[in-house]
């Protein structure tokens, strides 16, 4: 299935806060527009126990005019078991569950097999694109890179555990894929897979904040 262009105008990465309901198991997105700190009332099937609630059911925000938008499976999601978001501006915001990768492109919901070409991986853990536009797929068996549309796997020395879902963390500095909840990180320039060994740990969590400061 070819994959279209996602309606910007509709669809944009940098204007959406994205909730994942685990309770109600939907996907809720909400547009965010003019910038000034309100309260809101969150809709009635966002749970106390989502991430961005709070006891109060009201939460903060930083934008004056929003739109909620609820994607279920009666909306086309194959599953409500959204496992992780990857939000790209150029397709759209893809959709990763247990066992499909999903695409929304600002109106539609549809399953993706194949993108430019080249046959998604089975079992996609999370998925990244590099500031050069290359495409990363994570599977427990290792890392797809689909560039200027062919691909290369770079395959982990041991299948990683997908129990705690490892995610990935890009460093657009360095160029380098941190592979969280596990010791591996992919270093885009010499394309090789690398393992990171600090005293005894066995996995490691990164995240980076706006200014370049690692978290781990």
């Amino acid at each position: 299935m070819s994959v279209k262009q996602s309606n910007i105008s509709r669809l944009s990465c940098n204007n959406f806060i994205i909730l994942i309901n685990l309770i109600g198991c939907s996907l809720i997105l909400q547009s965010c527009l003019n910038k000034e700190n309100i309260s809101v009332q969150l809709p009635k099937h966002i749970s106390n126990s989502s991430p961005i609630s709070s006891n109060s059911s009201k939460v903060n925000l930083y934008h004056k005019e929003m739109n909620f938008e609820r994607i279920a499976s009666e909306d086309g999601l194959l599953s409500n078991e959204i496992e992780n978001l990857f939000c790209d501006p150029s397709t759209g915001l893809w959709i990763i569950g247990q066992a499909n990768v999903e695409l929304y492109d600002g109106y539609n919901v549809r399953k993706i097999e194949e993108f430019n070409n080249f046959v998604l991986p089975k079992g996609v853990l999370d998925i990244k694109k590099d500031k050069n536009g290359s495409y990363y797929f994570l599977t427990n068996k290792g890392l797809t890179q689909l560039s200027n549309n062919k691909s290369k796997f770079f395959g982990f020395q041991k299948e990683i555990d997908v129990f705690n879902r490892p995610k990935i963390t890009y460093d657009s500095t360095l160029n380098i894929l941190w592979i969280n909840n596990t010791t591996e990180y992919f270093n885009i320039i010499d394309e090789s897979l690398n393992k990171l060994v600090y005293k005894n740990y066995t996995s490691f969590n990164v995240s980076i904040n706006s200014k370049g400061t690692y978290f781990v």
